[in-house]
C-alpha cells in the first residue's frame, strides 16, 4: 500500500519540505516550498509475496520473503551503477532495499543459523553505510539549495558553502559506495539469496518444520511491539531515547511489512499509514537536528583552522537557526504524541495479537489485549494488575523503572526513565554533597516519582547508593527528598547493592555454573559479587566509580602517561582486593552498570551494528570480550571529551566519565582471567523489582518472568 504522496509539510508539518523554508525564516504557505526528496524518492514497497497467507509453512515463507529481498538488493545496486553520476533516486532505492533485507533477517533470526544472519547482515552493511551517506548528502544538498534560492545575503552565501562541502563529501561516499557494489552488483545477492533455503534445512537452522507463518508473526510482531510501546514511554525530550525511539518504530514497521499477509488487510493498511505518518515526524526532527550539527561540525573545523571570521560567523548563525527549527518540531511532535500519537493503532494492534480474528485459529497467543489510558500516550495502559517501581538514586544518574505485576508471576515493564543530575559531583574532593547537585538531583526524583504516578504505580521503592551514603551531608539530602518529592529514600550497603545486582543477574541469567561473578559498576563504587551454582557467596566492594575516578585523576581531555599509571595501578590494587581467594578463571561473568552497556554500545558501534529497534536494549545479554574492551579503552585513551560526541555508542553525559569506568572493566575482566562479560542491561533496578515482587533464587525455581522487555 502507497502512503499518503503530498509533500510531508502537508501532511504533518514536520518533512524535508519546510525544513528550507524554516531555515530561512519564509512562510511554508502553499507553493513557497522546494520539491522535497520525500516526495520525489516515494517508493512504497510492495508486499513479499501475494500468495503467502497465515498457514503458510514456515520455512517456505522465510525463504520466499529473505530471497526476494536480497534480488532486489542486487537489482538496486545494479541500477546504481547504471545510473549518471549515481543519481539520488537509485542510491536511496539501494538504501531502502539493504534497510528492508536487513529488516527481513532480523525477523526471521529466530529460524535461522546465527553463523548465516551474521555473514548477511555484514554484507548488507557493507553497501548501506555508504547508500546512506550518499543520501544524507542529497537531503542536505537539496535543503541548503532551496535556502540559497530564497535567501539573502549572509545566509545564502553560507548555504553556498556548505552545498560545496556536502558535494565533496557526497563524491568521497559515492566512491565507496560504488567500490562496495564492485564489478558483477547483481551476483552476490543472487548467491546469498541461494543459500537461504540450505541455510533453513541446515542442522543449525532453529525453524521446525510444522511451524506456520502466523506463529512466528505472533512472537516477532509482539516483541516489535512491546519494544516501540517501552522506548514510547521514555524522555523523548531527549537525543538518545527519541533516536531509540524512531528505530523501534522503523523496526515495527518492517517488522510489519515481512509479515503483512498474516495480517487482516484493513488492519494492515491502517498500520502502514500510522506507522509511515510517525517515522515522517521523527525524521522532520531527526533532518533538523542532523542539519545543525553537520553546520556546527563545519565551522568548529573552520575555527580550528584559523579561517576567515566571517564564513565561520555565518555558519554559526545557520546552525543556530538549525537548531531553533529542530527544537520548534520536537516541541511540535512532543505536543501531537502527547495529544493521540498513533497510540490507538498500536494498540489495535495489541489487541489484535491477542484475538483469534486477527490470526489463524490455533496460532499461538502472545497479546494481552492492552487498551491505551485516556492521554493516549501508550506508555499509560489501564489495567487491574499491581503496579510497582523503583527508583535507584546514584552517584551519576537517577532512574525510575515501573512494572505491573500478574498473578501468574510474569511482570510487564511499564516505564522506565533515567535521568542525569550528578549526585556525586565535587564528592571526590570535598566529602560533601554540593548545593547544585542537590537541587539538579532533587528535581529528577521529583519528576521521577511524578512519573510514577501518573503510571499508577502503588507501591514504590527508592534506593539510594554511594553517594548520599559516602557524603558527610546525606542525611540532609535524604530529608530534603522527603520534603520536596514525598518519598522515604533507603540507603543501602555495598553488601545490598551487590545482593540486588546478583539478584538481577540471577533472573536474568540463572548463573547455574560452578563458579561465577557479578560485577556492578556505578559512578561511586563497583560491587563484585561471588555465585556459586546458582547461589550468592560473598560481596565486596571497592571504592572505583567511574565519577569518583574521573575527580581523583581526570578524563575529561588527553590523560597524560603518568596520570593514567597513577590511575591504573590504583584501580589495579582495589580490583586484587575484590578478586582475593576466587578460583580463576572464572566460568561466568556477568556485567552491570552504565559503564558496561556504554562499553557494549560502543562495541557494537565498531562491529558496524546498530542500537535498537529489535528491543529496548540491544545490549542486554551481549557478550563483550577483552579484546574489544581494550580496544575500546584505546580509543578513549585517544580521544579527548570534546571529540568523544564522534564515538559511536557513547552518549554526551558519558563522555567525561568513560576512560574511568572502562579501565575498570578491563582490569577486572583481566584480574578473573574473563575472556567475555556478558552484559545485563537491567542492572540493580531490576533486582529491586524482584526484591519488591519477593523472588528468591534458589528456592523458587524459575523467577518471575519479563513478558514485555522494557
Amino acid at each position: 500500500m502507497r502512503s499518503d504522496a503530498r509533500p510531508l509539510a502537508e501532511r504533518n508539518g514536520g518533512g524535508r519540505s519546510s525544513l528550507a523554508g524554516a531555515l530561512q525564516g519564509a512562510d511554508n504557505g502553499a507553493g513557497q516550498a522546494s520539491p522535497t526528496l520525500s516526495e520525489a524518492l516515494a517508493d512504497a514497497p510492495s508486499s513479499p509475496g501475494e500468495a503467502l497467507g497465515p498457514g503458510t509453512p514456515l520455512l517456505e515463507a522465510v525463504e520466499r520473503v529473505l530471497t526476494a529481498r536480497l534480488d532486489r538488493v542486487g537489482r538496486a545496486a545494479k541500477r546504481v551503477v547504471a545510473s549518471d553520476a549515481t543519481r539520488a533516486r537509485a542510491v536511496h532505492k539501494l538504501r531502502v532495499a539493504a534497510r528492508r533485507a536487513e529488516a527481513g533477517i532480523r525477523a526471521f533470526e529466530g529460524c535461522l543459523p546465527p553463523e548465516f544472519c551474521t555473514r548477511v547482515l555484514e554484507s548488507l552493511r557493507v553497501v548501506r553505510r555508504p547508500a546512506g551517506r550518499v543520501r544524507d548528502a542529497d537531503v542536505q544538498i537539496e535543503v541548503f539549495g532551496a535556502v540559497r534560492a530564497r535567501a539573502e545575503g549572509g545566509r545564502a552565501r553560507a548555504s553556498s558553502y556548505m552545498i560545496g562541502r556536502c558535494e565533496r563529501r557526497r563524491e568521497r561516499w559515492r566512491a565507496r559506495l560504488l567500490e562496495a557494489i564492485g564489478d558483477q552488483p547483481r551476483e552476490p545477492w543472487r548467491t546469498l539469496a541461494g543459500e537461504v533455503g540450505s541455510a533453513l534445512r541446515s542442522g543449525e537452522a532453529r525453524a521446525r518444520s510444522g511451524e506456520r507463518y502466523a506463529d512466528a508473526a505472533h512472537v516477532a510482531l509482539d516483541r516489535l511491539l512491546a519494544s516501540a510501546m517501552a522506548q514510547a514511554g521514555a524522555d523523548l525530550r531527549e537525543a538518545e531515547p527519541l533516536h531509540d525511539f524512531r528505530l523501534s518504530v522503523k523496526a515495527l514497521r518492517y517488522g510489519l511489512e515481512a509479515y503483512r499477509p498474516c495480517l487482516e488487510p484493513g488492519l494492515a493498511g491502517r498500520l502502514d499509514l500510522a506507522m509511515r505518518g510517525l517515522q515522517d515526524r521523527l525524521g522532520g526532527v531527526q533532518d533538523a537536528a542532523s542539519l545543525a550539527e553537520r553546520v556546527d561540525k563545519e565551522r568548529v573545523r573552520l575555527v580550528e583552522k584559523g579561517r576567515k571570521a566571517r564564513t565561520v560567523s555565518r555558519l554559526a548563525a545557520l546552525a543556530e537557526r538549525a537548531d531553533r527549527v529542530r527544537a520548534q518540531r520536537l516541541d511540535v511532535f512532543l505536543r501531537w504524541w502527547g495529544a493521540r500519537g498513533s497510540s490507538a493503532e498500536l494498540s489495535e494492534l495489541r489487541r489484535a495479537l491477542a484475538e483469534p480474528t486477527a490470526l489463524p485459529e490455533g496460532a499461538e497467543m502472545r497479546g494481552h489485549g492492552l487498551t491505551p489510558a485516556a492521554s493516549g500516550s501508550p506508555a499509560e495502559l489501564i489495567s487491574a494488575h499491581e503496579r510497582i517501581a523503583a527508583i535507584d538514586i546514584g552517584t551519576n544518574t537517577v532512574r525510575l523503572v515501573a512494572a505491573e505485576v500478574w498473578p501468574d508471576r510474569r511482570y510487564r515493564i511499564i516505564g522506565e526513565r533515567r535521568l542525569t543530575p550528578r549526585l556525586g559531583e565535587g564528592l571526590g574532593s570535598t566529602g560533601t554533597l554540593t548545593d547544585e547537585a542537590v537541587e539538579r538531583t532533587l528535581d529528577a526524583v521529583t519528576e521521577l516519582t511524578s512519573e510514577a504516578r501518573r503510571l499508577g504505580v502503588t507501591r514504590l521503592l527508592t534506593v539510594a547508593t554511594a553517594a548520599t551514603r559516602d557524603a558527610a551531608n546525606g542525611s540532609v539530602f535524604l530529608d530534603r527528598a522527603a520534603a520536596r518529592a514525598g518519598v522515604e529514600v533507603r540507603v543501602i550497603d555495598p553488601a545490598e547493592e551487590g545482593r540486588l545486582a546478583y539478584l538481577s543477574a540471577a533472573g536474568a541469567f540463572g548463573l547455574g555454573v560452578d563458579a561465577a561473578t557479578v560485577v556492578d559498576l556505578g559512578g561511586g563504587s563497583a560491587e563484585l559479587s561471588a555465585v556459586r551454582r546458582g547461589m550468592l557467596d560473598w560481596v565486596r566492594s571497592a571504592p572505583i566509580g567511574a565519577v569518583r575516578l574521573t575527580e581523583r585523576f581526570g578524563g575529561g581531555e588527553r590523560v597524560r602517561q603518568e596520570t593514567y599509571v597513577a590511575m591504573r595501578e590504583h584501580v589495579e590494587a582495589a580490583v586484587g582486593t575484590l578478586v582475593e581467594g576466587l578460583p580463576v578463571p572464572i566460568d561466568a561473568t556477568v556485567g552491570s552498570g552504565g559503564s558496561f552497556t556504554m562499553v557494549a554500545k560502543i562495541v557494537r558501534g565498531l562491529r558496524g551494528q546498530s542500537f535498537g529497534g529489535n528491543g529496548a536494549s540491544p545490549v542486554h545479554g551481549m557478550p563483550v570480550h577483552r579484546d574489544e574492551v581494550s580496544s575500546v579503552l584505546a580509543l578513549l585513551r585517544e580521544t579527548p571529551v570534546a571529540s568523544r560526541s564522534s564515538i559511536r555508542g557513547l552518549s554526551a553525559s558519558r563522555a567525561e566519565i568513560a576512560l574511568a569506568g572502562v579501565l575498570v572493566i578491563e582490569r577486572v575482566m583481566s584480574a578473573l582471567g574473563a575472556q567475555r562479560v556478558i552484559v545485563n542491561a537491567r542492572g540493580m533496578r531490576d533486582g529491586l523489582l524482584l526484591e519488591m515482587m519477593g523472588w528468591t533464587p534458589g528456592v523458587e525455581p524459575s523467577p518471575p518472568s519479563v513478558f514485555v522487555e522494557g
